[in-house]
């Protein structure tokens, strides 16, 4: 989880409670937002159980 964080917000992963855990973890500045307003199209992918490890939300909130 700490590792898809860092991925998507281009953070360290950061000691504590994962950033995707925390409560008003949305509208933060992801790297892909970035990107994108750089010309850039990003892609994200999870094969994971989103609703087990709070993707789902984290990903909604964070477009």
């Amino acid at each position: 989880m700490r590792g898809l964080e860092a991925l998507s917000l281009g953070t360290p992963p950061i000691p504590g409670q994962a950033i995707v855990r925390r409560p008003g973890n949305d509208h933060l500045a992801t790297l892909g937002e970035i990107l994108r307003r750089q010309g850039c199209e990003s892609l994200f992918l999870y094969g994971g159980q989103g609703y087990f490890d709070n993707m789902n939300a984290f990903c909604a909130g964070n477009d």
